[in-house]
């Protein structure tokens, strides 16, 4: 039995850490027992399930959060079901009077946090929630005659006049009592995450460390050094120039908060006003992500439905299957978009220039709808975070909030032959092209034959010939946006 002292529940969902963690502090500070607990729902009532690559990330990331909060003599206690389910059955069991957490755009949408809050208020215990994945509560940053701003540059001022986010705040540093729900709980492994035979995800490992250690060495290395250049190379997919902490971020393994002050310390240490124009920007891109999970936060239909309601009248292609695949596993013929492609598949990542061209040749030169690219970026991403993710698509195919123009198409061999000049990020990821000259590897179907022959390729057989032609795929989409905006229907 438990005694009387007050019995709160941590429920962590991407927010797996334990340094500036609101919920974690909050609930060492005012309850005497605490029960850390992870919940794997893959049931999609409320919320998409975590994608395959993800859940590698996941399967690593709780080992890490497992080992930090038993520094402070806690012990995680894992289930997998139906959120509302499994909190009821804590609830009752642990006869705990409090839950907190930390809100996530990936879980709780306003339908599953109703039916949380009604759960909690039939079994009477009290609910508190805190906002640690933003910078600025969601509901703190609006215009005047409007719940959340549609533009980022509106957005971003709005935010820079608030000032300063709050300062992350340390660790807990005091050992409470721990109590584990054996009644229905699993471990980690139980969870089954990480995939087996095949094993497609071992080459994470020599890219990737989760957990939160990595993410704070990974952030004060970037802050104190990459930060000065990133404005200036991170367009160059062939450079380590960014800062790689999408997937940390995304599991919370470092809060936004801790990385926004790390980076903004470094501001007055600019020796000059380019440094500090290479800060800001790394800030904006920051900023950028915060703009896409308020619109989430305030607009959770935007995962399936189009921002700007004009594209509701579109007409996408009917998916090819064969085209698909193509491009799914880097076989499109255009060499930048493959290289981006089987870099996602083999690290579960993508650089985001790449990622740019990659969806834009998605949507509007094979013309299939946002919402299949969206899905498979979702499920082979490690840093898949739904408001980036969305946002990201909705963004390149004209829908989304301040979206690039139906008339910006990115043309994949001038893109390359720009920011993969000498050609090193296609040698890498689409090796049986190396041997081909910086003059052709952007476009090899322009190759002479003896110079194929001489890079031993044979086009059709060794690499594919494009599966669309780029100039008329072009001039056919910019054809169907016109036909969009005249539509009546």
């Amino acid at each position: 039995m438990f005694d009387k002292k007050k019995i709160v529940i941590v429920w962590f969902n991407h927010d797996l850490r334990v340094r500036d963690n609101s919920a974690l502090t909050h609930a060492v500070d005012n309850f005497d027992i605490i029960i850390p607990v992870y919940i794997h729902d893959q049931s999609e009532k409320f919320f998409r399930a975590t994608g395959a690559a993800s859940c590698w990330w996941l399967h690593h990331s709780l080992k890490s959060l497992e080992k930090s909060l038993a520094t402070l003599g806690l012990s995680l206690s894992i289930f997998q079901g139906q959120t509302a389910a499994v909190l009821r059955h804590i609830v009752e069991k642990t006869k705990a009077e409090a839950l907190v957490y930390n809100f996530s755009t990936d879980k709780h949408n306003p339908f599953c946090r109703s039916q949380i809050s009604n759960l909690l208020h039939d079994l009477n215990c009290q609910e508190t929630v805190f906002f640690d994945q933003f910078l600025y509560c969601p509901d703190s940053v609006h215009p005047q005659n409007s719940h959340y701003y549609q533009v980022f540059g509106a957005f971003y001022r709005a935010c820079q006049l608030i000032g300063s986010p709050p300062a992350p705040i340390p660790a807990p540093n005091k050992k409470k009592a721990s109590k584990t729900v054996s009644d229905g709980a699993c471990s980690i492994d139980d969870l089954r995450l990480v995939p087996r035979n095949p094993d497609w995800a071992a080459p994470f490992s020599t890219m990737w460390t989760p957990g939160e250690n990595t993410a704070l060495i990974k952030a004060d290395s970037f802050c104190e050094q990459g930060v000065f250049s990133y404005n200036r190379q991170r367009d160059f997919p062939c450079l380590d120039a960014s800062s790689q902490l999408s997937p940390h971020l995304h599991f919370g393994e470092i809060s936004i908060r801790t990385l926004w002050h790390k980076t903004n310390v470094q501001l007055p240490r600019c020796p000059t006003i380019e440094h500090e124009e290479e800060v800001q920007s790394y800030i904006r891109q920051l900023m950028w992500r915060e703009f896409y999970g308020h619109l989430l936060y305030h607009n959770p239909h935007l995962q399936t439905e189009p921002m700007n309601k004009t594209f509701k009248k579109f007409e996408w292609k009917e998916i090819d299957g064969t085209l698909l695949k193509a491009w799914k596993t880097g076989n499109t013929g255009y060499p930048i978009i493959d290289a981006g492609l089987r870099q996602l598949w083999q690290t579960g990542w993508m650089h985001n220039r790449v990622r740019m061209i990659v969806s834009s040749f998605f949507v509007k030169h094979l013309r299939f709808d946002w919402h299949e690219g969206e899905a498979w970026f979702w499920d082979t991403l490690v840093d898949a975070n739904l408001a980036n993710n969305v946002g990201g698509w909705q963004w390149i195919a004209g829908c989304g909030a301040d979206a690039a123009p139906y008339f910006r198409i990115f043309n994949p061999v001038l893109q390359s032959q720009k920011f993969d000049v000498q050609g090193t990020y296609i040698k890498q990821w689409v090796p049986e092209l190396k041997k081909l000259s910086n003059k052709y590897i952007h476009a090899p179907w322009e190759a002479p034959r003896d110079v194929l022959e001489q890079a031993l390729i044979d086009l059709g057989e060794d690499y594919p010939y494009p599966i669309v032609d780029s100039d008329k795929a072009r001039k056919e989409a910019l054809l169907a946006y016109e036909e969009m905006k005249h539509s009546k229907n």
